[in-house]
């Protein structure tokens, strides 16, 4: 089995893996036992299964802990809403599976009458920074540009996509950062380049940015400079970053 393994998210990225009530014998065995204050061993790698045959949900996805031999055990799903929200990234990164982080939650035991269920909670971004993850490893940015070392803003929503996932700020941030920039979440007396996407109505940010005589640039020349894009015949199943230069 071949896997992608996830492990630049964000430190308080988190998505719950529900129906583990089910499986508490597995998550006891992998938990190494309780104590007052729950699993003795709480950190495991874990992989998310397509179930496309599952006859209760066509959807699904079953979240399974894996040991160090590779061998799995079932620990629950993702919920309906984030198996169809999660679903395009294991469409991109098929054959292979998505690994990640899995921390076992509860399981404490207090005495007789304060045994806790355990539950489990897996380090993950959303759907487009695993995307970008996925991206930067196949495809390392360029830090050799002229925004190299400065500070970004990102405003408007993102044209772009990598899949059929489309960008999201985490995602802009996680190859900004890659690209050697530093972010900024809003305009601020250190951002030094404002990146401009879709933009609707009237934007307070990109006013400020004006007022402050920062740098405005367009999202997709900003790609096209860090070298975030697909060259000619080489193919990241032909999902670029916006359009290659000609």
């Amino acid at each position: 089995m071949s896997v992608v393994t996830f492990t630049l998210q964000r430190p308080e990225a988190e998505l719950a893996v529900v129906g583990e009530a089910n499986f508490q014998a597995v998550l006891e065995r992998f938990s190494g036992g309780r104590d007052e204050d729950g699993a003795i061993f709480r950190h495991h790698a874990a992989v998310l299964i397509p179930e496309p045959y599952n006859r209760y949900d066509h959807e699904a996805i079953s979240v399974r802990i894996s040991d160090e031999l590779g061998e799995t055990d079932q620990i629950g799903y993702l919920s309906h809403d984030d198996a169809v929200a999660y679903a395009p990234i294991l469409d991109l990164v098929s054959p292979a599976i998505p690994m990640s982080l899995v921390t076992l939650e509860g399981g404490w035991d207090r005495g007789p009458t304060e045994l806790s269920n355990f539950g489990a909670v897996l380090n993950l971004g959303s759907p487009a920074e695993m995307a970008a993850e996925w991206y930067y490893h196949r495809r390392p940015l360029s830090t050799d540009h002229k925004w190299s070392g400065m500070t970004v803003v990102f405003v408007g929503s993102s044209l772009h996509s990598i899949g059929d996932i489309r960008l999201d700020r985490q995602s802009q941030a996680f190859l900004a950062a890659r690209a050697g920039c530093s972010v900024e979440p809003y305009v601020g007396p250190t951002v030094q380049v404002c990146v401009t996407g879709h933009i609707t109505g009237v934007s307070t940010e990109l006013r400020s940015a004006r007022r402050n005589h920062i740098q405005i640039v367009p999202e997709e020349r900003f790609w096209q400079d860090v070298d975030c894009y697909v060259h000619g015949s080489e193919r990241i199943d032909a999902w670029p970053l916006g359009d290659s230069p000609a």
